[in-house]
């Protein structure tokens, strides 16, 4: 029943990317269920391959053979799991709390939106202290 429960989540999660723009407009109409997980979806997409550009620009600042290039790669990677794990601790917590329902949404939804939201949050966050790196980059040369 999970099986099915998650791939008609993920079926309806890439519809639902078409309907989903790229670019913040999604944020300000939030609150029907499936649109915001598409919502948060398709912006944690973006900030993703934004944040891959940022990483691709600061190994470039590094020398060839340097150590912390390997442990820059390592930590960006590992990042990016251990935001997953935490927004899925996140969801699971919230399926265990006493809440009230919402009318136009399951409470299947309701912890899924909690995921993508925290993934979304997580992600722009990172993306911001990759960029800083940069920043400081730049000002030393």
């Amino acid at each position: 029943m999970q099986v099915i429960k998650y791939t008609m989540l993920m079926v309806l999660l890439y519809a639902g990317s078409a309907m989903a723009s790229e670019n913040i407009e999604c944020l300000k109409h939030l609150g029907a269920g499936m649109s915001d997980i598409s919502c948060y979806h398709e912006l944690t997409e973006q900030e993703n391959r934004n944040n891959d550009a940022i990483i691709i620009e600061v190994l470039k600042t590094m020398p060839k053979n340097s150590k912390i290039k390997d442990i820059f790669r390592k930590n960006t990677s590992s990042t990016k799991t251990n935001t997953m794990e935490f927004c899925n601790i996140k969801r699971l917590a919230a399926d265990s709390w006493k809440k009230e329902k919402s009318d136009h949404m399951s409470e299947h939804k309701y912890t899924d939106v909690i995921y993508y939201e925290c993934l979304y949050k997580l992600t722009k966050k990172t993306g911001e202290n990759l960029a800083s790196l940069i920043d400081e980059y730049k000002k030393e040369n």
